[in-house]
């Protein structure tokens, strides 16, 4: 059985800022601007995240210029129980 898991492309949006402005975006600038710790940012860069905080979400598009589709999507996993296991 596949269900939905919110996943986010802060990497990606690090990686493309990175390119587009030729020199490498310190962790902590991001931090800072979000009013988190590095750690947040870190977890959020492994995808480590398990509750959404509107205002770190917020200060993120802030950040990078971008909507809340631009970081957030959904990825379809396996659960490994099929549709009849869940039903017993």
């Amino acid at each position: 059985m596949k269900k939905r898991k919110v996943r986010n492309r802060l990497l990606e949006l690090i990686q493309e800022r990175e390119r587009k402005r030729g020199r490498r975006i310190i962790l902590r600038d991001i931090a800072e601007f979000v009013d988190v710790s590095d750690h947040t940012i870190t977890n959020w860069i492994r995808n480590n995240v398990t509750r959404f905080d509107s205002k770190l979400i917020e200060g993120l598009c802030d950040y990078f210029d971008c909507d809340v589709s631009d970081l957030l999507y959904f990825e379809w996993i396996e659960t490994g129980q099929s549709s009849e296991e869940v039903n017993e």
